[in-house]
Parts: structure tokens; C-alpha cells; sequence
């Protein structure tokens, strides 16, 4: 398999939105860590490792706290289930944004190969009105790219 040559990836095992209005929407409700309570799927897209990517994510509703910003935080992991060690790669503070509101985002993919990569968001709320945290996934390939050897 051919690794994908573009810089983008694009998140969410299953959109959400389907149940009603995408704002506020009852299946985006997604409150269950790993990934939202959606199943792993797959990897159908295969990237090649030590590359910048930029990641597109959507926060469906603004919870911003303006006494205690929350935060949106972008991991990438290796498996599937709940016992997946994740690595942080970029943390960004939440804002008061218009809902929904898609980010984009870029981030560093390590150069190791990965069978079953999953790239996490966490949307860290810090809103007493709130879920505290809700979470999307993607399933993805990472090869190893391989350069100065």
C-alpha cells in the first residue's frame, strides 16, 4: 500500500450530527475515553512517519470558560481499547469559538512504524456546566519514511 502524500488528515470514526441539528446534536455526545464510546476501525489510509501533518477536527459545541479556559488536546497512540498508551502532541486553549467550529492543526508524526495508529482529541471543557472532557478518533497506518539512510 501506497503511503498518502498529502499533508491532511481529517478526524471522526463516525460523524456525528445524524440524530437531529449538528450543534448540540445527541450522537455527538461523546463523553467515553478512548474515543467517544465509537469502535476502532480499520486503518483504510496509510501516512508515512517523520512528516508534519496538518489535522482537522471539529469542536460540535463552545463550552468555554472564560474564568478557567479549557483546553483541546491532540495525542497520538498505538492499538485499540482503553489500555493504548498516548502521547501528547499538541495542546491548544480553548476559546470562545462559534459552534461548531472546525480547527486545523499541525502536528509532528513520529517515524515509526505503526499498524494501527489512532490519532485522539480531547476536549478538556474546565466548565462546572459541562462533560469535563469529550473525545474523537481516527484509525490510520503509519509507515516508516525511511530518510537520510
Amino acid at each position: 500500500m501506497k503511503p498518502v502524500e498529502s499533508n491532511y488528515l481529517a478526524f471522526l470514526r463516525e460523524p456525528c450530527g445524524k440524530t437531529g441539528p449538528l450543534v448540540g446534536a445527541k450522537d455527538c455526545f461523546r463523553t467515553t475515553a478512548p474515543c467517544g464510546g465509537m469502535p476502532a476501525m480499520e486503518p483504510l489510509v496509510t501516512i508515512m512517519g517523520g512528516y508534519k501533518y496538518n489535522i482537522t477536527f471539529q469542536k460540535n459545541l463552545c463550552h468555554y470558560n472564560p474564568k478557567m479556559p479549557g483546553t483541546l488536546d491532540v495525542y497520538l497512540g498505538n492499538g485499540k481499547g482503553k489500555d493504548m498508551k498516548m502521547m501528547k502532541l499538541k495542546t491548544i486553549m480553548d476559546t470562545n469559538t462559534t459552534s461548531p467550529y472546525l480547527y486545523v492543526v499541525e502536528v509532528m508524526i513520529p517515524d515509526e512504524p505503526m499498524p494501527h495508529a489512532v490519532l485522539q482529541v480531547v476536549y478538556n471543557t474546565s466548565n462546572p456546566q459541562a462533560p469535563p472532557m469529550f473525545y474523537q478518533c481516527s484509525d490510520f497506518r503509519i509507515e516508516k519514511s525511511h530518510k537520510g539512510q
